[in-house]
């Protein structure tokens, strides 16, 4: 699924006791997947290979993917709670903090 493609790029991106914080904070049936991913930080790790992941694993194109890339990364704020989320924005390089985008609600007119 997309939410673990996304959480699964995270998870090998930060150092494995963060990694587990996080994966703790996921629905139960994402974390036997998750635990057994290679401890990071792999600093391979990229929302361009996120992206790639995502494109390649839904048979989608790159652009799509971008957007769902966002849309899981929104719901994931949602899912982990503000504390572990910061902790999280820490272990990752700036360029990839954007996988956790704060979102802003707009008033509709």
């Amino acid at each position: 699924t997309a939410l673990e493609v996304v959480a699964a790029g995270i998870v090998r991106r930060i150092p494995p006791r963060e990694a587990s914080d996080f994966i703790a904070q996921l629905p139960s049936e994402l974390h036997e997947s998750l635990l057994d991913l290679p401890a990071g930080p792999d600093r391979n790790i990229s929302l361009d290979t996120i992206r790639s992941e995502l494109a390649a694993r839904l048979d989608i194109e790159r652009e799509p993917a971008a957007k769902l890339l966002y849309d899981v990364g929104l719901a994931l704020r949602r899912l982990v709670n503000p504390g572990e989320l910061e902790h999280v924005l820490t272990q990752l390089p700036v360029d990839m903090r954007d996988v956790l985008p704060d979102a802003v609600d707009h008033p509709t007119p």
